[in-house]
């Protein structure tokens, strides 16, 4: 419901910045001008190619969210400074705790002590190396211990800078 009124709110905005340059060419006398209509198409185009994109952009965000909360693996994202940011389901079982409750916590909030410490040394070098970290780890769940692979690697924003831990 909020992506739709979020839509709903830049289509509008789109329709009266249309409506606006309208007015100000007819106001001015402009409308006359052999290509001042091929303009008014292109950012018409403009526009409706922004909300075809908008759309598609909803529609892959919900698939690559219904993926990665369905898969058997762990997931989470941390921010440079350590807070989760997200999480899907699997992770809920690591520190048995709620997506709701993960998001905006840190390691201290979530683990042990111990654990809570090398997670942020972890990050802390995936962080400034740039580098994938993976080693084995031993967890202790309901049925008992288990060993599982973790692999810390760093994201990226798109000027290249490091900013969150994967």
């Amino acid at each position: 419901m909020r992506n739709k009124i979020g839509t709903g709110i830049r289509i509008l905005a789109y329709l009266l910045f249309i409506i606006s340059a309208g007015l100000i060419l007819w106001e001015n006398n402009l409308l006359d001008q052999p290509d001042i209509w091929l303009l008014m198409l292109a950012v018409v185009l403009f526009v409706v190619s922004h909300i075809v994109d908008s759309k598609k952009y909803q529609a892959q965000k919900l698939i690559l969210s219904s993926i990665i909360d369905n898969i058997p693996t762990a997931i989470y994202l941390k921010s440079s400074q350590g807070i989760y940011q997200l999480s899907n389901r699997q992770f809920e079982y690591l520190p048995k705790k709620k997506r709701e409750q993960i998001a905006g916590a840190n390691d201290r909030e979530l683990f042990d002590e111990e654990r809570a410490i090398r997670y942020r040394q972890d990050d802390i070098r995936v962080l400034e190396s740039e580098q994938v970290l993976e080693y084995e780890e031993l967890i202790a769940t309901k049925d008992g211990n288990c060993s599982y692979i973790n692999k810390k690697f760093p994201i990226r924003k798109p000027d290249g800078q490091v900013s969150a831990v994967c």
